[in-house]
């Protein structure tokens, strides 16, 4: 209930005046808040809680569990560019400044986005049930994408805000299954970020 309203009441305002403050300024600004509000509460909340915070969080590395992060992000990737290119009519023009825009832009908002809604959700939360944890957690993320979305009018119709909250759902039940079966946090950022970079290749057609 924190992150649902904390989040939306800094979008609302506070984003567009942080927005104008110098690049530096604005992303330290920016991503301290996102940190507090996704990563802050959850971390609090399992290293008083849990037994052993880092094993439940899915911060055990190994590339046992890593692998098949990397072959189902790729994988995901390229579905989401064969959609976008055969099926939503956009371009695929990989772009180094997008790419790195996405990459420094979203690179700690995939991190705490991870913790909060897969390792916290999925690894300290105990649910009775896998498929309600899955679709649970696939639900609050996507929906915590919206006050943005709406607020710094990045959809422009009714349609487009169902497309979009459609597919951020599906991509948040896919990070959950993944992360139930490897309980790797590494696993799960890897396909998030895969995906990320995957949208920053589409471009809009001319």
């Amino acid at each position: 209930m924190a992150l649902f309203t904390l989040w939306p009441f800094y979008v609302a305002c506070f984003f567009r005046r942080v927005e104008a403050m110098p690049p530096l300024q604005h992303f330290v600004l920016h991503e301290s808040a996102r940190f507090i509000v996704f990563a802050g509460i959850p971390l609090y909340w399992t290293f008083r809680r849990a037994d052993n915070p880092l094993t439940t969080l899915g911060f055990q590395f190994s590339w046992r569990s890593l692998a098949p992060g990397i072959g189902i992000g790729l994988g995901y990737a390229a579905a989401g560019v064969l959609v976008g290119v055969f099926l939503q009519g956009r371009e695929f023009r990989p772009s180094y400044d997008e790419v790195s825009f996405w990459t420094r832009g979203f690179g700690l908002a995939t991190l705490v986005e991870e913790l909060s809604f897969r390792s916290f959700f999925l690894g300290a939360l105990h649910f009775r049930s896998p498929r309600f944890a899955v679709i649970f957690s696939a639900a609050c993320f996507a929906l915590v994408h919206v006050p943005g979305w709406c607020f710094l009018h990045l959809v422009p119709s009714g349609g487009a805000l169902a497309a979009q909250l459609a597919s951020v759902f599906l991509l948040g039940c896919v990070l959950a299954v993944v992360f139930r079966h490897t309980q790797s946090f590494y696993a799960v950022f890897a396909i998030h970020a895969l995906n990320n970079v995957a949208a920053a290749t589409l471009q809009q057609a001319a």
